[in-house]
């Protein structure tokens, strides 16, 4: 396997697997079974370089939910999936559950190249965490920001970010995400110290209220007052200057 290639997944028979490595000389890629098979592999991965860029999958066998067994795993690595079907009564489930993408069989080489070029490029931004259970704030966030730099995920929930944390704390610091976390109506601090605990991770604190102190104190970055947030790409892209931070002393997590 080259390293200097990117990894795509792909879910289907051998036949199907020899096909998409001829269209896409330029990834690696690696046949699986089943999504059984496909899971498994995931739970081994231990860095980004192993991890694949991109998942695709047929939707084969539909009583056992192929295509949704496939996006269940997947979402719990933040990997895109596309799902390739003849079956295009399925699209809006499959989109619904989180596929990047999904394409009708059978379809011209052209454009299932494109699609998987696009996807790919999408997921080269750089990540974005917004930590919000406001859906207008998060949307006001992304809408700041911009999604020509940045890939956006909204996390709902502080515990639920925290472990995505831990999921993606071996990754290179440079794929790492950029975290913006609320402190008003989510634990946004305790999601501040798990990410200066494991180090690699910039995080910017926001609030209705000025607690800049007490942020910057346990490890955020920056602070932003939620009535400047129209400010938000410049506070960014200061923090991207600056180097990921090291894991808070004597507390590195072990990998």
């Amino acid at each position: 396997m080259e390293s200097n290639k990117k990894n795509i997944w792909v879910v289907s028979d051998e036949q199907v697997v020899t096909f998409i490595s001829t269209l896409l000389p330029h990834y690696n890629v690696m046949g699986f079974a089943n999504p059984t098979a496909l899971d498994s592999a995931l739970k081994k991965v231990r860095s980004a370089a192993e991890a694949p860029s991109l998942i695709i999958s047929d939707n084969t066998n539909e009583k056992k939910g192929d295509g949704i067994q496939v996006l269940n795993s997947a979402k719990d690595f933040r990997i895109p999936v596309i799902i390739q079907s003849g079956d295009d009564y399925i699209k809006d489930q499959m989109i619904e559950n989180g596929a990047a993408y999904f394409i009708k069989k059978p379809y011209s080489n052209s454009e299932f190249i494109s699609k998987v070029e696009a996807v790919i490029e999408t997921t080269a931004k750089k990540p974005v965490w917004i930590v919000n259970n406001n859906p207008a704030l998060s949307n006001k966030m992304k809408e700041v920001l911009g999604d020509q730099k940045y890939n956006f995920v909204v996390i709902d929930d502080a515990k639920a970010a925290i472990e995505l944390l831990k999921r993606v704390a071996g990754n290179d610091d440079a794929k790492k995400p950029l975290i913006i976390a609320d402190i008003n109506t989510l634990d946004g601090m305790s999601v501040v110290k798990m990410a200066n605990k494991i180090g690699g991770f910039r995080v910017i604190i926001e609030s209705n209220s000025n607690a800049e102190s007490v942020a910057k104190s346990n490890g955020a970055m920056e602070f932003i007052l939620r009535s400047e947030i129209n400010r938000l790409d410049e506070v960014v892209d200061e923090v991207l200057k600056r180097p990921a931070p090291s894991p808070s002393k004597g507390m590195a997590m072990s990998k």
